[in-house]
C-alpha cells in the first residue's frame, strides 16, 4: 500500500484519520532506478529536509524517530493510512478532510501524552507477539 500510494499523483491525501496525522509532513523524492550512486544520498537528504517522513515516489514509504519505538508506530501509522487510502479509492472517490479539521486533529494529537513516548507500548506488544512465535531472534 506504501508503494501504491507512492505511485499516485498527490501521494498521500487527507482522507482517513492516520493520513491527517502525517499532512505536511511529508517530504517526497522522485525515483531515480536502483540507489547506487552516492550523489542520489545527497538529493534524498536535500528533499527529506525538516521532514522526518518521505515517500519514495514509486518506491515506498521511509520514516525516521528519535527512538525505534517511535519509528515503528510512524511507519505502522503511516502504512495503515496507505492501505486505507488504496482500499477507500477502491470504493470511489475518498472524501477529504477539510484543512482546519486537519489542523485541529494535529494539535490535539500533539496534546496526547504517552506514557514511555510515541509508540512504545505499541512496540513492546509487537515484540511480546514475536517472542511468543520465536524467540530465537533475541539469540
Amino acid at each position: 500500500a506504501g508503494m501504491a500510494v507512492s505511485a499516485v499523483e498527490g501521494g498521500l491525501r487527507p482522507t482517513n484519520f492516520y493520513a491527517c496525522n502525517f499532512v505536511g509532513q511529508i517530504a517526497y523524492h522522485d525515483f531515480e532506478g536502483v540507489t547506487v550512486r552516492a550523489e542520489e544520498g545527497e538529493r534524498l537528504i536535500e528533499h527529506l529536509g525538516d521532514k522526518r517522513v518521505m515517500l519514495l515516489r514509486n518506491h515506498g514509504i521511509l520514516v525516521m524517530g528519535r527512538t525505534l519505538p517511535e519509528a515503528f508506530i510512524k511507519h505502522w501509522s503511516l502504512q495503515r493510512a496507505c492501505e486505507i487510502q488504496v482500499a477507500t479509492a477502491s470504493m470511489g472517490t475518498p472524501i477529504e478532510v477539510p484543512a482546519d479539521v486537519v489542523a485541529i486533529h494535529q494539535r490535539d494529537l500533539h496534546k496526547v501524552q504517552i506514557p514511555g513516548g510515541a509508540g512504545a507500548a505499541d512496540f513492546a506488544a509487537m515484540v511480546r507477539l514475536v517472542d511468543r512465535i520465536d524467540r530465537s531472534w533475541r539469540d
